[in-house]
């Protein structure tokens, strides 16, 4: 087995593993016991943006680990005009495949950069909420509370807030209000109750 080959089998199988773990794994839990959706954020950064990143890099990483094991598999053919042949075949099934894949990754670019706006909100007592904001035109608004360390639960929508500016843009404050919580932004309120 050439390097070529190794390299080239080993960042397809890494390929398939990180997308295995970023669809099947990192997705759970995705709701909780009463049915509530839940989240995972960590750092600033959403879940769906950390598994669009590891699918975009398994992606690309079998992409080239499939062009780096085709190369080094079709030049061990002996006999010339078959691996000739093979090598065209396969050179049409890459320009073939080449706008699938281009889209694919497109979109998985667009949630690794997270098509939405997630704002993190703590009060002064230590209860956090965290506000999205879908990334079109801002009319989707929906507030989390914290279910444990890395996970957000879903609370409820407020559309109060929807539209524009966008939440992140505007002066938000949480405030506790004997056990519930109400989020202002700008002249904007909206009461949370947590679960």
């Amino acid at each position: 087995m050439t390097r070529r080959e190794a390299w080239g089998a080993a960042l397809i199988a890494l390929g398939v593993l990180a997308f295995w773990w970023a669809t099947a794994i990192w997705a759970v839990p995705a709701q909780d016991s009463a049915g509530r959706q839940v989240v995972f954020f960590y750092q600033g950064v959403s879940g769906s943006a950390i598994t669009g990143w590891i699918q975009l890099v398994s992606l690309l990483g079998g992409a080239v680990g499939s062009i780096l094991l085709a190369s080094a598999l079709i030049g061990r053919i002996r006999r010339r005009r078959l691996r000739r042949s093979v090598g065209w075949a396969a050179c049409a099934v890459a320009i073939l495949a080449a706008p699938y894949s281009a889209v694919v990754v497109f979109f998985a670019f667009l949630a690794a950069m997270g098509i939405g706006d997630d704002v993190e909100l703590t009060a002064a007592t230590g209860q956090s909420v965290l506000v999205t904001q879908d990334g079109f035109d801002g009319d989707v608004v929906v507030i989390y509370t914290k279910y444990d360390r890395f996970h957000y639960v879903m609370n409820r929508q407020a559309d109060d807030l929807a539209g524009f500016p966008r939440v992140k843009d505007r002066d938000c404050h949480l405030v506790d209000l004997d056990g519930r919580l109400r989020l202002t932004c700008g002249a904007d309120s909206v009461i949370i109750n947590p679960t």
